[in-house]
């Protein structure tokens, strides 16, 4: 069993953000245990979440982060981003990151720099100290691709606030919860969350060209 700290901030109730983050979780046949949920007291407050991801394996790990980074979820304690170079023309390394048409950031030498023009479903191509979305069509044998999971990215709108540092989450708190992990069980997190069915407003469904 291996596992993975993330976070979610904003409003991640009322978008659906909470609810799809979860639900991903537990499709892509991982488990989580909510290790901090602090609730948002008004309208207008940001709510915040911290979760342990685990998986049965490497695999199972991919595939969650793969599909929860789409809904704005960041690393706990995120590292610098892994680079490797595209093999040859047309072809990403193995285990590149695909990336979503949310705003997004990559974490260079400790700096967080936002991706020009994101896409759905290209690779993040860096270029000195920038990072563009390329299809793999367009891809050069040499440059350097971003790979790997959520380890060093940062997406949707709630990265806005904290480009720069993911050390405190941008929340004015209000109600905190300090349940034990038992009282959010994946079986109940339904109900005891309140999720909206609306998705998220800032998505996009426009293909990479």
């Amino acid at each position: 069993m291996i596992s993975e700290k993330i976070e979610l901030a904003g409003h991640i109730i009322d978008t659906g953000q909470l609810g799809q983050t979860l639900d991903d979780i537990l499709t892509a046949g991982g488990d989580y245990v909510v290790e901090r949920f602090v609730l948002g007291k008004t309208k207008d407050d940001d709510s915040y979440l911290r979760i342990e991801v685990r998986a049965p394996d490497n695999a199972a790990m991919r595939e969650i982060m793969n599909r929860i980074t789409q809904h704005g979820v960041t690393a706990v304690d995120p590292k610098d981003a892994r680079l490797e170079p595209a093999p040859s023309d047309g072809v990403f390394p193995e285990g590149f990151y695909a990336s979503t048409n949310l705003q997004t950031f990559a974490r260079l030498h400790g700096d967080w720099v936002e991706v020009d023009n994101p896409e759905m479903d290209c690779a993040l191509v860096v270029s000195g100290d920038t990072v563009r979305t390329v299809p793999m069509v367009d891809v050069r044998a040499g440059e350097m691709v971003i790979v790997g999971t959520a380890g060093g990215m940062a997406a949707a709108s709630t990265a806005r606030g904290y480009a720069k540092s993911l050390s405190t989450p941008p929340i004015v708190c209000l109600a905190e919860i300090d349940s034990p992990a038992a009282t959010f069980t994946p079986a109940a997190h339904r109900a005891r969350m309140a999720v909206s069915a609306r998705g998220m407003a800032s998505c996009r469904s426009r293909p990479c060209r």
